[in-house]
């Protein structure tokens, strides 16, 4: 549990004709998150034992925040009667999510896991008995836990934005926006007790032999984003609405949050992990647009007017290129424990037939198996899925009878011209289907939906 106040102060001042002002300040105070219940604990400072010992209502497991303070600037600045000049900068906090609290309960001894031996020949469990204590195992005396803090600072990003817009023909403007952001205590998980690369039995060489893996979930990452975006907006103009958005971008981080997958793979080395993110989409564009469509309106058949006039047809486009992909192995080549290893990086990689080629399209001697004991030195994210063609069309129309009534039919096609949508290319460099492509995005679909309004 945890409660999050926010206080904040904004003025805008037209300094002059031309020129407009935004100030604001910000301070956000979240309280230290608890678990009302008290089933939860977290490693000792000293690495010795869980805390607290026992059930413990509302105990704080971190320190507080208290200087979370976000100043907020932007500007308006137009520039003749077609140009208007903008800009921004501004500090925004995320605190973390109390899921991060809740998972502390799998810790012992709230979430001791057992073993239970039975079988065929002696099925000592029962739909009566499922529990029997004949078929109890022992706990591990070297459990798996999960810990965070003390030190668990929330989220900050520093945002900052320049864009130009020009007015056009009637109703029509482009804009062409600059947005870039540096985010740094991003969560995600560590094995703190993960052994140096090595050989011998993982458990025997573990820096703390109390215990066995030590999942930290730990506000240290960061990443860094930036992007063009151009955008044509035509305003409802003798029937026609539309927008137009191009974007191009560069997202690059150390991984997913912690709750969400994310895991630093070789614990020794931070910066290994830093590349592409899981979500870079460097080339995307989306338009959308709605047509009244102006025909019949005129014409002397009343059932004609009714049936084919008053129409309106509109539609969105996607169209992008694909995630990244992470080329991981099976083997545990480190002997560390630790999944999602990655290979050595040998030679040229080509990715670019993906898509056209369904079985390797990735070539994999661009990849070698590490020597044993170490860690592979290929980066994260290396290469693309094969990029999204989309359209979905919608027709409209409503039929009003009476003064009170309307019945509104619409006819909806998703993925209106039936392009294949290939997923993305198995990643892992140690099974055979490395480099194959399986799958694939919905098909056409139809829709047909009718409203009656009163």
């Amino acid at each position: 549990m945890q409660w999050r106040n926010d206080f904040f102060v904004v003025d805008k001042w037209s300094a002059t004709r031309n020129l407009t002002l935004n100030i604001g300040l910000r301070y956000e105070l979240p309280t230290v998150p608890v678990s009302p219940s008290g089933i939860a604990n977290v490693l000792s400072t000293d690495g010795t034992a869980l805390v607290p010992s026992t059930k413990t209502p509302n105990y704080k497991f971190t320190l507080p925040n208290h200087n979370q303070w976000a100043p907020r600037f932007g500007f308006a600045y137009r520039l003749g009667p077609s140009w208007v000049v903008r800009g921004g900068f501004g500090v925004y906090y995320s605190p973390d999510t109390t899921n991060t609290i809740t998972i502390l309960s799998l810790n012992p001894p709230f979430g001791t896991n057992f073993t239970y031996n039975t079988s065929r020949a002696n099925p000592v469990m029962t739909f009566s008995n499922p529990n029997p204590v004949a078929a109890l195992g022992t706990a591990s005396p070297t459990p798996d836990i999960l810990t965070i803090g003390p030190y668990f600072p929330s989220g900050t990003m520093n945002q900052w934005s320049f864009d130009i817009e020009r007015s056009l023909w009637q109703d029509a403007a482009v804009d062409v926006q600059y947005l870039g952001n540096h985010t740094y205590h991003l969560d995600t998980s560590w094995q703190e007790n993960a052994p140096l690369p090595g050989p011998g039995p993982i458990q025997a060489r573990r820096p703390n032999q109390r215990f066995g893996n030590i999942r930290k979930i730990e506000n240290q990452e960061y990443s860094n984003y930036e992007g063009m975006n151009v955008v044509f907006t035509q305003r409802m103009h003798r029937g026609l609405t539309m927008q137009w958005n191009y974007t191009w971008s560069h997202s690059l981080d150390q991984g997913a949050y912690s709750t969400g997958g994310g895991q630093i793979v070789n614990p020794n080395d931070w910066k290994a992990d830093y590349g592409n993110s899981s979500d870079d989409v460097r080339h995307r564009f989306v338009g959308n647009y709605v047509w009244l469509v102006p025909f019949f309106h005129g014409s002397s058949n009343g059932f004609v007017r009714t049936v084919a006039a008053g129409w309106s047809l509109s539609g969105i486009a996607a169209i992008q290129t694909g995630n990244p992909v992470n080329v991981t192995i099976t083997q545990d080549q480190a002997n560390t424990g630790q999944s999602s290893q990655r290979p050595n990086r040998v030679g040229p990689l080509n990715a670019s037939s993906c898509g056209k080629v369904l079985i390797a399209c990735v070539n994999s001697n661009a990849f070698a198996l590490p020597a044993q004991y170490t860690y592979g030195n290929a980066g994260r994210n290396l290469f693309y899925a094969p990029g999204l063609f989309n359209l979905a069309t919608s027709l409209a129309k409503s039929f009003r009878f009476r003064e009170r009534y309307a019945f509104q039919l619409r006819i909806d096609a998703y993925n209106t011209l039936n392009h294949v949508n290939w997923g993305a290319p198995n990643g892992n460099w140690s099974s055979p289907s490395f480099g194959n492509i399986t799958s694939a995005g919905s098909m056409r679909a139809f829709e047909f939906t009718g409203r009656l309004v009163y």
